[in-house]
């Protein structure tokens, strides 16, 4: 039998808020990543 997942049977559930403060700390590091990424890049100027 298939069971459906705590986010979506009780999204206001403490296992749901578990997982939800895991996705927003995933969240926060993809963006710091991607900024040190965007930094990294060299521009390229044509003159």
């Amino acid at each position: 039998s298939w069971a459906s997942p705590v986010v979506v049977s009780k999204p206001e559930g403490a296992e749901a808020k578990i997982y939800r403060d895991i996705a927003a700390k995933v969240w926060d590091r993809v963006n710091e990543e991607r900024g040190a990424a965007e930094a990294a890049v060299p521009s390229i100027v044509f003159e």
